[in-house]
């Protein structure tokens, strides 16, 4: 048996919820505030996303991010290192340029567009929980009907994050998100610059690799598996009644394995 523990009310319908580790364990942390960190999109306002702590004495609204489209699915992974020196995104503390307490944040929206946000989070401030969020970084368009689904992961053979958006136009596409070594901008970025998210005092560029073609109906759902070996596979599934693996063939893109 089960009963509900706590309760937070939205003023629209929840349209998605994602959760991820807030912090590591530690003494300097009141137990309040230790736990989980949980996003939840919901239609209210035209569309938001609610950031939520989920401590001991259960849920508490941390912040609103008013975007003023509709959310249909959302996405938050942590930076946040374990004792081990990884963090849940399944990225080793050694090559993670960000600091203590980073969360990747990404909403897909029915307009077919995506938007990330880089988070620092301070479980420790004395006033409360201190959240600083970057500015988003947009990509606009880039499927043609509602984005369903978003995961984000460790490429452990690349050495960078990757992310995967599917989407009711039956594709779904593959997305890098890779630290930007100059920290600025190329000569060819006056003609067509990359989306950049900034993660703490780095920056990564967001650049799509690949779209994944194969199924033949709504795709409304993508995560990403990592094998004991670090390779990266990517499930999908659609209302084709279908679901599909797919695995990277070379450095040009991700192949379809099976179904």
């Amino acid at each position: 048996r089960a009963r509900a523990v706590s309760q937070v009310e939205t003023a629209g319908p929840v349209t998605g919820v994602c959760c991820c580790r807030g912090s590591t364990a530690s003494r300097d942390i009141p137990a309040t505030r230790r736990g989980m960190l949980v996003a939840v999109a919901s239609s209210d306002g035209g569309g938001s996303v609610r950031l939520l702590g989920l401590g001991a004495e259960g849920l508490c609204v941390l912040e609103t991010v008013h975007i003023g489209t509709l959310v249909a699915c959302v996405c938050l992974v942590s930076l946040v290192r374990d004792a081990g020196g990884e963090s849940s995104s399944g990225a080793p503390s050694s090559t993670l340029s960000c600091s203590m307490g980073s969360h990747v944040l990404a909403g897909g929206f029915v307009d077919g567009s995506i938007r990330l946000w880089g988070l620092e989070t301070d479980l420790t401030a004395r006033d409360g929980v201190s959240i600083v969020r970057s500015a988003p970084c947009v990509l606009r368009h880039q499927h043609q009907n509602w984005v369903r689904a978003i995961d984000i992961a460790w490429d452990a053979g690349r050495q960078r994050m990757v992310m995967a958006t599917a989407s009711q136009d039956r594709y779904v596409r593959v997305w890098s998100l890779k630290e930007d070594e100059k920290g600025g901008s190329s000569g060819l970025d006056a003609y067509a610059p990359k989306p950049r998210l900034r993660l703490g005092a780095r920056t990564v560029a967001v650049v799509c690799e690949g779209l994944l073609v194969g199924h033949e109906d709504w795709v409304h759902g993508a995560r990403f598996h990592t094998s004991g070996r670090g390779s990266l596979t990517l499930l999908t599934s659609s209302m084709d009644r279908t679901m599909m693996l797919w695995r990277r063939e070379g450095d040009c893109g991700a192949g379809e394995d099976g179904e």
